[in-house]
């Protein structure tokens, strides 16, 4: 790693000299697309973000006993892939429940033997939680993991839960949103809050400086695809509320 820094002219051994504090920056906005469809769905032109969502993630082992899928009576199966799909609900209902505005994704299952003739053995699945409020998160985890108690002894199997990813939620400064939504509110395009449920700079430099974030619409809600698609005069009204907000931030701070 040193040596492909040196060989762009950087120095390893003075990585330390270009750390930032809140001392340097007094405040750091950012422009964004939404990668969702809130602003497209409720025809709002300007999304004041009220921070990023913290999210943990899971990894779910479930453990049950592979056995042939036709003499295996189904009273006497120990299936894990009926297990995880179990956990699968309950995690959209948890997460469909207050409090919060919370979403949880359990995006990848893995099956063994993976066979259309064996009772699945074992399953290994993933499991994403999002919220502004950390105690939203710690509330659907907590319950969530009573729910996996009674499933695990309703279907025979053994169920571990173990922590992959805790980032903390970063909430936008309340004085930048108001900026925001006044700079909208100047220029007479609609604007509504939201949390931003996507990793961003703005997340880690809200940790040491004062933070906001401005969307523009998802034609579609579509993000990390070819498809995603903005529109010029959607590009330039967030260019426009991101100069007039730094402007006013520059006098704030004065």
């Amino acid at each position: 790693m040193d040596e492909a820094i040196a060989a762009v002219g950087g120095d390893w051994s003075r990585l330390a000299e270009a750390r930032r504090t809140r001392a340097d920056i007094c405040a750091f906005v950012e422009l964004h697309v939404e990668q969702g469809g809130v602003l497209e769905h409720t025809q709002t032109e300007i999304g004041v973000v009220q921070g990023v969502v913290g999210m943990q993630r899971y990894q779910i082992t479930i453990e049950g006993s592979p056995n042939h899928a036709g003499t295996t009576p189904m009273d006497q199966r120990q299936d894990a892939l009926l297990a995880a799909a179990q956990i699968v609900l309950a995690v959209n209902t948890l997460a469909s429940q207050p409090p919060g505005d919370r979403v949880a994704t359990v995006g990848a299952l893995q099956v063994w033997p993976n066979a259309a003739n064996i009772v699945p053995g074992k399953v290994v699945a993933s499991l994403d939680v999002r919220d502004l409020s950390q105690s939203a998160i710690d509330t659907l985890v907590t319950d969530l993991n009573r729910q996996i108690i009674d499933i695990a002894a309703a279907t025979h199997t053994k169920i571990t839960v173990v922590p992959q990813l805790n980032v903390a939620p970063s909430p936008a400064r309340p004085e930048i949103q108001v900026i925001i939504a006044e700079a909208a509110e100047r220029l007479g395009l609609s604007h509504c809050p939201l949390p931003s449920r996507a990793g961003h700079d703005a997340q880690e430099m809200g940790r040491i400086t004062d933070m906001g974030m401005i969307f523009v619409p998802s034609i579609a809600g579509v993000s990390h695809s070819a498809t995603e698609y903005t529109t010029p005069e959607q590009c330039a009204n967030g260019t426009q509320i991101l100069l007039d907000t730094l402007l006013s931030l520059d006098r704030h701070y004065d």
